[in-house]
């Protein structure tokens, strides 16, 4: 008979049947029962057990009755709950799990089904039983829906004011388009803070408007003062040769010495009177239309403004 030598495993060492199949093998076993059938005769089939029937039964026990340590591996703590769960209160615990959903990134936005392979595996999973598990996850859901929320508006906000940044430190005209900017500037990290590109664009326009109405207003006060500094050098001009303009355009008076002559000049054969009435008619429309050239400048310099 060829017999094999193998060493015990690990799983095997505390079966005390297969020490005992191991110590007492069958064809030991046989070879005993066949000696002693020789020496003593033949046997009384009553009192005495074949041995490959105990031998097979003796499997049997070992299969049906495993050890301890197979015990544990296979069901590891199923039927009582882990020490944790028992000392602990049921607040601590579900505080607990709440920091594990939120620590794993359990989005407020998907389904317990969906979330399950990033906390399976965590130890404080154990905490609870599976009625409680679903109680706080659907509690959380509903907190961290709202939390979410505040949180991406203020990413939004913060990323925001980096692009406005970028936007002022690009120098830009009004004239700039979008596509330009996002080819010089699109590697910047401000520019990828905002994701999306229709988000871009908005933040962009609004700020292209920002200059133009900016360019719109410096034109037009630039234009103010012009206009204000050439009413001033008209004003000043007036007051400094005003005097000697009005006392050389004056028309001699009637009293005035030379105003015969003068009237004579202009009306010869004439009486006194009719020159003297000639002249004052002569002297009215010459002022009025010198009245009307300065005025109409003044108005349409009003207008303008």
């Amino acid at each position: 008979m060829q017999l094999s030598v193998w060493e015990k495993p690990v799983d095997l060492r505390n079966r005390g049947d297969l020490n005992r199949i191991i110590e007492d093998p069958p064809h030991k076993r046989k070879l005993e029962a066949t000696t002693t059938n020789h020496s003593d005769g033949s046997s009384s089939e009553d009192g005495r057990e074949d041995p490959n029937l105990k031998t097979k039964r003796n499997r049997t026990e070992g299969l049906a009755s495993p050890g301890p340590e197979e015990a544990e591996r296979e069901d590891p703590g199923a039927k009582t709950p882990p020490p944790a769960q028992i000392l602990l209160p049921l607040e601590e615990r579900a505080t607990h799990f709440r920091d594990m959903l939120l620590e794993r990134g359990v989005s407020a936005f998907s389904t317990w089904e969906k979330e399950l392979h990033k906390i399976v595996f965590d130890p404080r999973y154990l905490l609870l039983n599976p009625e409680e598990r679903r109680q706080i996850f659907e509690q959380f859901v509903k907190t961290r829906i709202k939390e979410e929320y505040k949180e991406k508006k203020s990413k939004l906000l913060l990323a925001k004011e980096e692009f406005k940044k970028l936007l002022e430190e690009s120098k830009l005209s009004p004239r700039t388009t979008f596509k330009e900017f996002a080819e010089k500037y699109g590697r910047d990290q401000r520019f990828r803070l905002v994701p999306k590109k229709k988000d871009q664009e908005h933040f962009f326009n609004q700020f292209i408007l920002i200059l133009k109405k900016r360019d719109k207003e410096n034109r037009l006060r630039l234009r103010k003062n012009e206009m204000s500094a050439h009413r001033g050098n008209k004003a000043e001009s007036r007051r400094a040769g005003g005097p000697r303009a009005e006392g050389a355009g004056r028309s001699p008076g009637p009293g005035s010495p030379g105003q015969e002559e003068a009237l004579k000049a202009l009306v010869p054969g004439e009486s006194l009177c009719i020159r003297t009435a000639i002249f004052t008619a002569i002297t009215t429309a010459i002022t009025t239309i010198v009245i009307t050239l300065e005025v109409r400048p003044t108005r349409a310099q009003e207008d303008a403004d």
